[in-house]
């Protein structure tokens, strides 16, 4: 399945742009996927708790709806940032494959 034209004329003048939606999208599916987990037997992963306990620890907010608003805003920034550093950096400086690039940047970002 190709993308349209628009999409890669739009990307073509727009790349940072581009980069954006593609982390936000990406970010949103990866979302989904961590609560959907259970399902197969996994533990779920819901990162904005997680982000939020780490932004201003367990204890600390008001309320864990401000927790979760707080981490589910850094997850998003998170998810966007490194994409962009992705296309922008690390795709033309690793060797292989796209897909072999994308799982370096993720086994890096996964140990870091």
């Amino acid at each position: 399945m190709d993308a349209s034209p628009r999409w890669h004329s739009w990307v073509a003048s727009h790349p940072v742009g581009g980069l954006a939606v593609t982390g936000l999208v990406a970010t949103q599916i990866v979302t989904y996927l961590g609560y959907c987990f259970k399902a197969i037997g996994l533990p779920t992963l819901p990162w904005p708790a997680y982000n939020g306990a780490l932004i201003g620890g367990a204890d600390t907010w008001a309320s864990p709806l401000a927790q979760y608003w707080a981490g589910q805003s850094m997850h998003y920034v998170n998810g966007i940032v490194f994409t962009i550093l992705f296309g922008m950096v690390a795709r033309a400086k690793l060797p292989g494959s796209h897909v072999i690039k994308g799982i370096l940047y993720g086994v890096v970002l996964a140990i870091v």
